[in-house]
């Protein structure tokens, strides 16, 4: 029988980080050798210099903003790397550092098209007290109203059924995902849940934190959302979780300050070729 509701526990850490995320990064943010990429730019010391300033801008002003795209990047890796799923749209390798609004990440799983939702919650702080104020939050952005207000929708809006329509038949004809783009709208339009996950990133710890108390609101979310429903006041723990199924995923890596000052200097010194970020 397939759990509806697990808690995954994942590391990162500095091997893993260099030989597999960066990779990731580099090539989701369109780079195709970020060793060539360097040597075009023949940075002087000077130059570095004020690269390393705009670093330390960067984590004063815009703390927020990188610690968002931080989370969207690390999320992003474990989904594509780890579940194998199909995401759509992602935002961060056009918007670096920019505060957004919607859902973090929306996919699918390839194997049966299931629509994937995703909200991330990162923390660099060491904390425990502020890393659980975070894992509390998660319930807020996972819960059936507020994604059922995307899932439902009938406009195209990001992350709305019609939306992950349309851009599965461009990825199909593209060649990215394997499917039939004159069925794929039946299929998505029939699709009755969703599977949620909900992302907890921060540093290494000496402990895992626990999800219990945040099933059972979310199993409470839902029991409010469906109360009309006879068998619900008896079974809604069953119900919800076949409904809507969720997975926590208790994400850490080792450190991870370190970690978002070496995704800030690689953005800083290839956006000159590859893009554009606010200075």
């Amino acid at each position: 029988m397939v759990k509806t509701q697990t808690v995954k526990n994942h590391l990162i850490d500095e091997k893993i980080w260099n030989e597999s995320v960066i990779p990731f990064f580099t090539e989701q943010r369109g780079v195709p050798d970020l060793d060539q990429a360097f040597k075009d730019f023949h940075l002087k010391e000077e130059e570095i210099q004020i690269l390393k300033k705009k670093i330390k801008v960067k984590r004063e002003q815009k703390g927020t903003k990188i610690l968002s795209s931080f989370g969207e990047i690390s999320a992003s890796f474990f989904l594509i790397n780890q579940e194998k799923l199909f995401l759509i749209g992602l935002r961060w390798p056009k918007e670096m550092f920019e505060i957004q609004t919607g859902l973090d990440i929306v996919g699918v799983n390839p194997k049966n098209f299931d629509v994937i939702y995703a909200e991330i919650k990162a923390s660099e702080t060491k904390k425990p007290g502020s890393i659980r104020s975070q894992k509390t939050r998660l319930t807020e952005d996972l819960n059936d109203k507020r994604l059922n207000s995307y899932f439902l929708e009938t406009t195209r809006e990001p992350a709305t059924k019609l939306w992950l329509i349309d851009l599965l038949k461009k990825s199909i004809q593209e060649g990215k995902i394997k499917g039939d783009k004159d069925t794929i709208e039946s299929i998505i339009t029939a699709k009755q849940k969703y599977i949620r996950y909900g992302f907890l990133i921060h540093t290494l710890t000496d402990r895992n934190f626990q999800f219990g108390s945040e099933f059972k609101k979310l199993d409470e979310h839902c029991k409010e959302q469906h109360s009309d429903e006879q068998t619900c006041s008896l079974k809604c723990k069953k119900t919800c979780s076949l409904r809507n199924p969720v997975h926590f995923v208790d994400l850490k890596i080792d450190d991870i300050s370190k970690r978002i000052d070496h995704i800030i200097e690689l953005e800083l010194t290839i956006v000159a070729k590859y893009g554009r970020v606010d200075s």
